[in-house]
């Protein structure tokens, strides 16, 4: 096991009641209390549970509905970048967090939010945070809490036996990615080595396929990121097809590049002022999902809105 990131401590608690939650979370925001700012992003029923316990301590915690919070793992990261940011800017020196992700149905819709739990070490790992994440064992399978040992440094559990230890981010990321999905019935679009006109071509596809405007401007927006991507370190786009497939618009950008070796690629908030290397960051954030599959030679990259 690691040691602590830089600035950085995430933990998971595992817990087999709610006594066993408000047992370990209610001393846990107390003391942060202490240190600075203190946020709850759970169920609403466990904001109860815990108002209680924590009695008039209560008042000084920022408590957010995870339901409304745990949208998208992307949009998770930031939103957690940004606020923590903005809280150093205005003199706190450290922040302490609990989060509870909420239920999925499946295994599979839980892989995204496994991915998100790894990033999370190297996103915010120069965040001065204490992040204590929640997992419930009546509500979540055991390979999602097998994850959960993967993806954080600390992990406290009631329950005896083995564990799988932490795992590199990069690893944890590249074991939920898919494969490639078999070729996909999409139009190839004119090859174009200019920005402007392949917007133009994509904006011709998007509006044959009555997507709504502000759809129209994230797909446009993502896809130039990629593309931009595409000529700046992979020799140009080498064909671009788009289409629906299934109720989805979906566009592919595919290069002659030396490929993407990097699981991350995308996930981490910019650091550098005025950013640099964030196209795929930005693509991410404007559209539905963002897949990356290495051809070698070349990259292909998948955009759903």
């Amino acid at each position: 096991m690691p040691p602590d990131a830089d600035g950085l401590r995430h933990e998971a608690l595992v817990y087999d009641s709610d006594e066993q939650l408000v047992e370990r979370v209610a001393p846990f925001l107390r003391e942060g209390l202490e240190e600075g700012p203190t946020i709850a992003v759970l169920t609403r029923r466990h904001w109860s549970l815990l108002r209680e316990a924590l009695g008039g301590d209560a008042d000084g915690v920022a408590f957010t509905d995870c339901a409304d919070f745990y949208i998208r793992p992307v949009d998770a990261v930031a939103a957690y970048d940004a606020t923590m940011k903005d809280l150093l800017a205005s003199g706190a020196t450290s922040t302490r967090v609990t989060g509870e992700i909420p239920l999925q149905p499946a295994y599979e819709a839980w892989s995204e939010w496994i991915s998100y739990e790894a990033i999370l070490n190297r996103a915010l790992a120069d965040r001065p945070a204490h992040v204590l994440c929640v997992y419930g064992t009546e509500n979540v399978s055991d390979d999602v809490i097998d994850a959960v040992w993967q993806t954080h440094p600390h992990v406290e559990a009631s329950s005896a036996g083995s564990h799988p230890d932490y795992r590199d981010p990069r690893d944890v990321v590249a074991s939920q990615a898919g494969k490639p999905a078999s070729t996909l019935d999409l139009r190839t679009l004119a090859p174009t080595d200019d920005p402007l006109e392949f917007r133009e071509l994509l904006a011709a596809e998007l509006t044959a396929a009555r997507a709504p405007r502000a759809k129209v401007m994230d797909m446009l927006v993502a896809a130039s990121e990629v593309f931009e991507n595409a000529r700046l370190h992979g020799g140009g786009a080498s064909r671009v097809r788009a289409g629906l497939v299934d109720g989805w618009f979906v566009c592919e950008i595919e290069d002659r590049g030396p490929g993407l070796d990097d699981p991350l690629a995308g996930y981490l908030p910019p650091r550098s002022e005025p950013p640099r290397g964030e196209g795929l960051w930005v693509a991410r954030r404007a559209v539905r999902r963002l897949e990356l599959f290495d051809k070698a030679p070349g990259l292909l990259a998948r955009l759903w809105l």
